[in-house]
């Protein structure tokens, strides 16, 4: 009980930077206790290492209980994997240290657009591409209604961005995606209905797409997402699978 009250006072005294700092340190500690240098991320009978001297993939291990197979969302992994064998360009938004991105890289998908918001996540990103020799291209943006303010917290930082829409994306990058993961904590509705021309295409490509209540209307998700022409055809966990 003081323990927790201790926390409480601390949370309402410092600001929140500094309590995020705080935290960093003690994980960057704790990847050097608890985890291994490298950690793995394993698919198509090939393997990537993942130094976890980095914060954002030693706070995703430490928060797995990683030992060394780096296995994140293996149910929602389940639904899309089995894509990647015919994929030709995958769009991973909301991609964190890019594990999906990995993943379909190890598979061979010849383009692959990762996306974050967050610099820090990008930067990561872009260390194990290069480490692993992966061709997987980084882009940070906020993704959603072109023009429009995009406010996010991440690492004890708040922050405001102009939304790109993947309608642009399409066009500044001369990709068109046949498969995109899309899992951005509440910006999903603002994706969805900014990128027409890409969702509307009789072969738009295959989604999955997290809906959580407490960020979204799923109700409006599903309508959005059935007037563009597509069905959801598989669920696990909070991801669920869309087709054409």
């Amino acid at each position: 009980m003081l323990k927790y009250a201790m926390k409480v006072f601390l949370k309402k005294l410092l600001p929140v930077s500094f309590i995020y700092s705080y935290r960093k340190i003690r994980f960057v500690v704790k990847s050097w206790l608890f985890l291994p240098q490298f950690v793995k991320i394993v698919a198509n009978g090939k393997q990537a290492r993942l130094s976890t001297r980095g914060f954002p993939t030693a706070n995703i291990a430490l928060w797995l209980g990683t030992q060394d197979v780096l296995d994140y969302e293996p149910d929602e992994r389940a639904l899309l994997e089995p894509f990647f064998k015919s994929a030709r360009c995958f769009w991973d938004i909301g991609a964190q240290v890019g594990f999906y991105s990995i993943v379909a890289a190890l598979h061979g998908v010849p383009e692959i657009l990762a996306v974050d918001i967050d610099e820090r996540y990008c930067e990561e990103i872009k260390r194990h591409a290069k480490a692993n020799n992966l061709n997987i291209h980084v882009h940070k943006a906020a993704t959603g209604l072109s023009g429009t303010e995009v406010t996010f917290e991440n690492f004890g930082a708040t922050s405001t961005q102009m939304a790109v829409s993947l309608d642009d994306l399409v066009k500044l990058t001369c990709q068109k995606p046949d498969l995109i993961k899309i899992d951005i904590d509440g910006g999903e509705i603002a994706t969805l209905t900014g990128a027409p021309q890409l969702f509307q295409s009789a072969d738009g490509p295959i989604l999955l797409i997290e809906f959580l209540a407490q960020h979204n209307n799923t109700s409006e998700l599903k309508t959005i997402l059935e007037r563009y022409g597509y069905r959801m055809v598989k669920k696990a966990g909070n991801n669920t699978l869309w087709l054409k």
